[in-house]
């Protein structure tokens, strides 16, 4: 389910509502779920997310699920903590704080 999560992020990128929606369901599947973070990484959520950040910077709200949906798929998770710095995670969330 994360992968096809992920899969629809990728090829409706211009989507904003669509991507909130997806990073809401990533919280969801990510909260209390270490199997879901490990597969989210492995998937590519996190660069799906960090992308919809940069794509969207002016809708806010997506802005704060996508930190959200980081700030679950990080936790616990070493792995996916380097992948969101290797991604830009730390600089589309700065972006978004300006």
């Amino acid at each position: 389910a994360v992968e096809a999560v992920v899969a629809v992020m990728r090829t409706h990128i211009d989507d904003a509502e669509l991507q909130q929606a997806a990073c809401v369901t990533l919280v969801y599947m990510a909260d209390d779920n270490s199997n879901n973070r490990t597969k989210a990484g492995n998937a590519g959520a996190i660069d799906a997310v960090v992308a919809a950040m940069q794509g969207h910077i002016d809708y806010i709200e997506l802005q704060y699920k996508a930190c959200l949906s980081l700030v679950h798929m990080i936790t616990d998770n070493a792995d996916n903590r380097a992948k969101a710095g290797n991604a830009g995670a730390v600089e589309a969330a700065v972006a978004v704080m300006r």
